[in-house]
């Protein structure tokens, strides 16, 4: 059995920021890290290898629950990294772009489940497709 960890809020969107960094860079990107917990747009700024720029919003946790995401107004070049960081010895990743992080929320706001908007995402399963889909990124 995997040695599960305990971090605070803080500790695992940090945590899960320079795990998809670092396997961004392993991807031969290079990485800016925007400043603060609650920044506007993204959390990171990418340049891939071929050149493209985009942006990466990371939604990090440390347990297996549901994905808290509030909507952001549409971009073509705003993805996202889902990070489960709650693992001593790996971390899993789920790259997606905007529009396909949008249409989880949407299938799962019309699922029949008693949706309320203040908290708005999808389950932790509808993300395991997407795990390490490093093609989803301009990479």
């Amino acid at each position: 059995m995997r040695e599960k960890i305990k971090l605070t809020p803080q500790g695992t969107q940090w945590t899960a920021q320079f795990a998809v960094a670092s396997e961004l860079c392993k991807l031969g990107c290079e990485v800016a890290f925007t400043m603060g917990n609650c920044t506007p747009l993204a959390d990171l700024m990418v340049m891939a290898p071929n050149g493209a720029k985009f942006l990466i919003d990371v939604k990090g946790q440390s347990t297996r629950n549901f994905w808290r995401i509030k909507a952001k107004v549409q971009r073509d070049d705003l993805y996202y990294v889902l990070a489960y960081v709650g693992d001593a010895k790996c971390n899993r990743l789920f790259p997606m772009s905007q529009a396909t992080l949008l249409g989880l929320m949407e299938r799962y706001q019309n699922s029949g489940v008693k949706y309320d908007e203040r908290f708005s995402g999808f389950n932790w399963g509808d993300a395991l497709p997407f795990e390490n889909a490093w093609q989803e990124l301009p990479l």
